[in-house]
């Protein structure tokens, strides 16, 4: 059996101050508990660049409203979808906010 090693979640700080950052939705998305409530989360190909790696990505409210208002409500039609990505500061944090324009 061949195992590979834990994928990290991606972090704002991981993409902050790239202009062409991509994440691809390999997985269909699941909801998982957390400490704030229930998040919706997925597996990612993050390019940047030249770099790619693989990782889990919290879907926060705001991104899965734009997720649903440009695909639908139905995570399966979700997976393959390729999306911009960037960091804004809300509420004195750095969040991953996807790129409404892409749409």
């Amino acid at each position: 059996m061949q195992v590979n090693k834990t994928e990290k979640f991606v972090k704002a700080e991981d993409i902050k101050g790239s202009l062409d950052t991509t994440f691809k939705i390999l997985e269909e998305p699941y909801e998982n508990q957390g400490n704030y409530g229930k998040k919706l989360e997925c597996r990612i190909k993050m390019q940047s660049g030249k770099e790619s790696a693989f990782a889990k990505w919290s879907i926060n409210n705001t991104n899965k409203d734009v997720l649903i208002d440009a695909f639908g409500n139905e995570t399966a039609e979700w997976i393959g979808k390729e999306l911009k990505v960037h960091v804004e500061t809300i509420n004195n944090k750095d969040s991953i906010i996807l790129n409404k324009e892409q749409f």
